[in-house]
């Protein structure tokens, strides 16, 4: 997430701006040293508790978001399938997972990707046995609406973010999976870009909207802050850091044969399917593409939560303040021959 300054000052001919953590108001030059007076008083006897949410709130409004009105309403109006309608084996399979604390406001990204252009052969909610005991009685009325139009809701154990790949995985061996987060709402034009990315590599590999590039220092992988972020461009590199919520496209055996131990995959990467992901990837050899004209600039169904405004939860802030590290390191640890590959490149 960006980084703020508490306050400044711009001024122009006829008005001066005052921008509060990144948030700019408009004053006239006249009233500008009172009000600069006031906000200077009113920051200065903030509690750190204070000062940490105002910081978090306004990270919140510099994320691109939804109209979540406007896209509520569309999701009640919806009228027809989100998906090919084809019978026999999928080819094209959208996987994506929640739980119960984001059920609320899932409909607004199943409905996004209920609604591309180029429209998959099934899109599929996992969602775990134990934290729905009563089924499809705990899930949300406008979640179960969407049935209408194509999603499938599926059950299995609580694989907490592994849900989303590994049981698609083992339902649809043949097909292309696609993998998607509970917390985005993606383009009308994403699926079809990972899609022609595939088609063009002979249905082959692995396709992403958003990549990293791990850095390299002398026998180490460097810490997940110093990786490159969402490059745009570049294929065929053990380096290439797909994130599954940017919108992963696996090709059938593009995966080691591992990548469905539950058990291994809990252990090494309780919290990091990314992780875990990019590593069968790596040991299967795949090559990683990212697409062209990328969709890497994520949009959220709901910023507060992003910023840690509510008691929703992700993973990111885990993940990023050094949780990755330790799992890329666990993983490496057991499977010697990814970092091979990693150094031999």
């Amino acid at each position: 997430m960006a980084k703020f300054s508490i306050f400044a000052v711009h001024k122009d001919n006829c008005y001066r701006y005052i921008s509060i953590l990144g948030i700019r108001f408009r004053v006239t030059r006249r009233a500008a040293k009172k009000q600069l007076t006031r906000i200077t008083g009113t920051l200065t006897r903030m509690t750190p508790g204070q000062m940490e949410r105002l910081i978090r709130f306004s990270q919140a409004l510099s994320l691109k978001q939804i109209n979540r009105d406007e896209i509520a309403s569309k999701v009640e109006n919806l009228n027809r399938s989100g998906v090919s309608g084809n019978s026999g084996t999928p080819r094209l399979v959208v996987s994506i997972t929640s739980y119960p604390a984001r059920m609320y406001d899932l409909h607004l990204c199943l409905y996004s990707l209920l609604t591309q252009t180029h429209k998959p052969d099934k899109v599929v909610l996992w969602l775990a046995e134990e934290q729905f005991p009563m089924r499809e009685a705990d899930v949300p009325r406008k979640v179960l609406a969407l049935r209408d139009y194509g999603l499938e809701i599926r059950w299995c154990p609580d694989y907490r973010s592994h849900k989303k790949i590994i049981p698609s995985l083992r339902a649809f061996p043949q097909a292309a999976i696609v993998t998607a987060d509970d917390d985005l709402f993606y383009p009308e034009d994403w699926l079809e870009k990972l899609w022609v990315s595939y088609q063009n590599a002979g249905c082959t590999g692995i396709h992403a909207h958003r990549c990293h590039r791990i850095r390299l220092k002398k026998d180490k992988v460097t810490p997940y802050q110093q990786w490159e972020k969402c490059i745009q461009e570049g294929s065929n590199s053990p380096l290439l850091f797909p994130t599954s919520g940017g919108g992963v496209l696996y090709a059938p055996g593009s995966l080691h044969s591992d990548v469905t131990d539950v058990q291994k995959a809990m252990a090494l990467c309780p919290a990091a399917d990314d992780v875990w992901q990019w590593g069968m990837g790596v040991l299967q050899g795949s090559c990683v593409q990212v697409v062209p004209e990328p969709v890497s600039d994520i949009t959220y169904t709901n910023p507060m939560r992003e910023a840690r405004l509510n008691a929703d939860g992700t993973l990111y802030s885990t993940n990023t303040s050094g949780g990755n590290d330790a799992q890329v390191d666990a993983l490496l640890g057991v499977y010697p021959q990814i970092y091979n590959k990693l150094f031999s490149n």
